[in-house]
């Protein structure tokens, strides 16, 4: 039968709680009064059941869903959000930002082609027809999409590599050769290296201020846009696209609110191709490389960012000098592709680097804590708590061995194989594995957690299993390591749960409280 618990870990045999409760409540504190469960009583009474998925189902139910005004939409959300632009409000504004960004895109565009060893009007080029097309198709409102430091980078060390240089005493008589099969085949990685920059350059621009005006970002749809950029770029000369920093935060600050201060500036740089554009045309190189330096100077004050990076995440911080180090000593592209290496290394490194320790009580509540870092908590004779936060898996099992067997220092007898071990001597009867933070777990763990258990059972030590998720519970369950009619181990939906029952196995108390520790 289920029995009523408060904090103090006693039964509860007052008949009307309410009195109590509200006089604790009164006085600042907390009193809880529900039964004592095991899991499978638990599941029995709220009528558990393993929701079945199916596919076709969900298939059909999203077919189904399909409009075409909601594909329009999807598509184009310029049809979504313009027809609720508030045009009194906000037009001014777009203007002022606009025009503000047009006169930013002239010269940063013309130096930054430059520094991609392109003809300087291809940078006017991407600042039309490339912004118009994501007008259409873009879902951040501040983006100012064109040209970009990092990309001219990137991309005027493809054109080096790949270039016909015909001598004519100055850099821009650099042509690109016209691409053919072989070539294209060649150029493959050094296209992947540009899509990756140029995405994750825009969408963290666009991610940022999205946060900061507080409207949504779509990922898929900002790929969408932005390879639809570059197409119909292409047929204009334009190189790849992305968002610029520096312009980006112009065109928030000076008050832009959507798109349509990206329209103003089109309309700007129309004017400057059709009719000023001859004007520009002797402009002398050291002043576009003035331009140039003034648009990088963030990029290298970025150099500062690396003490910082460290004191926040030591991992992190290797993973910004080996990038830095391969950059400057190799090239560019292997440069970008060894920082994605060692990202995803990083994340498998933060995947095995799980979060253990052993739990005591915060006396007098239902709480439980690490008492290594809480120093007033208290221990539970004979129980101890072990608790692991992370995934548990083929390469985190040991692990979860080695850190639980340290946390109970038991290495030596596991190691010996010591049977029947007097309970006492290690001050231990009762062990509650604490899986309230396990996310995940595969079968191989759970064979290897039921050896574990076994061994630990050849200690006289009782296991118990506290608090795990739906779907660790179900894989256990399928690995009958719990819920069967053979097993012996209880499992608890919390914690505390098992505290109480493991209390009151110890110092049975018939006269106050009974059990009934029927399987179901």
């Amino acid at each position: 039968m289920a029995m009523n618990y408060d904090l103090q870990n006693e039964p509860s045999n007052d008949p009307d709680p309410t009195e109590a409760q509200a006089n604790e409540l009164e006085a600042g504190g907390l009193q809880l009064n529900r039964p004592h469960y095991h899991q499978e009583e638990l599941n029995t009474e709220m009528n558990y059941s393993k929701r079945k998925r199916k596919v076709t189902d969900e298939v059909l139910s999203a077919v189904g869903n399909i409009s075409l005004v909601g594909c329009v939409k999807s598509v184009f959300p310029i049809v979504a959000w313009l027809p609720e632009y508030r045009w009194k409000a906000n037009f001014t504004d777009d203007v002022i930002s606009g025009w503000t960004v047009g006169l930013m895109q002239l010269p940063q565009g013309m130096g930054f082609a430059m520094l991609a060893y392109l003809p300087p009007v291809v940078g006017i080029y991407m600042a039309f027809l490339p912004v118009l097309v994501y007008f259409l198709l873009g879902t951040s409102r501040h983006n100012s999409m064109g040209t970009f430091a990092v990309m001219s980078v990137v991309i005027g060390h493809i054109v080096l590599e790949y270039s016909t240089v015909r001598s004519s005493g100055n850099m821009t008589g650099n042509t690109l050769t016209l691409p053919n099969w072989n070539l294209l085949q060649s150029m493959v990685l050094d296209g992947f290296i540009v899509a990756i920059v140029s995405y994750a350059a825009t969408v963290s621009m666009g991610t940022i201020y999205a946060q900061r005006e507080k409207y949504e970002l779509d990922f898929n749809q900002e790929l969408l846009a932005m390879a639809a950029c570059n197409l119909f770029g292409c047929f204009c000369s334009c190189m790849p696209i992305a968002s610029s920093l520096l312009r980006s935060t112009v065109q928030c600050l000076t008050g832009g609110k959507s798109q349509l201060a990206s329209i103003i500036s089109c309309c700007f740089m129309a004017v400057i191709l059709l009719y000023i554009g001859p004007f520009f045309e002797p402009l002398p190189a050291c002043i576009l490389c003035g331009i140039i330096l003034t648009g990088m100077r963030r990029l290298l004050l970025q150099v500062t960012e690396f003490i910082d990076f460290w004191k926040l995440s030591s991992i992190d911080g290797m993973v910004w000098m080996g990038t830095f180090v391969t950059v400057v000593l190799i090239g560019i592209d292997t440069g970008l592709l060894v920082g994605i290496g060692l990202s995803f290394c990083s994340i498998f490194v933060r995947g095995l680097k799980s979060y253990t320790c052993l739990l005591e009580n915060v006396p007098d509540t239902d709480l439980y804590l690490d008492f290594n870092r809480y120093n007033g908590t208290v221990s539970i004779p004979g129980i101890k708590i072990f608790h692991y936060s992370g995934s548990l898996n083929f390469v985190t099992r040991s692990v979860y061995k080695t850190s639980l067997c340290k946390a109970l220092n038991i290495t030596r007898e596991l190691k010996q194989h010591e049977n029947n071990v007097d309970s006492r001597r290690l001050n231990l009867r009762y062990l509650v594995l604490d899986c309230t933070r396990i996310s995940d777990i595969d079968l191989s763990a759970v064979f290897s957690l039921k050896l574990l258990i076994n061994e630990l059972e050849n200690l006289a030590i009782t296991v118990l299993i506290a608090g795990p998720t739906c779907s660790v519970y179900n894989t256990m369950r399928k690995c009958k390591l719990v819920g069967t009619e053979e097993d012996t181990r209880e499992v608890f939906p919390t914690v505390h749960d098992a505290v109480i029952w493991a209390k009151n196995c110890m110092v049975p108390r018939p006269a106050r409280i009974s059990v009934d520790v029927t399987r179901f």
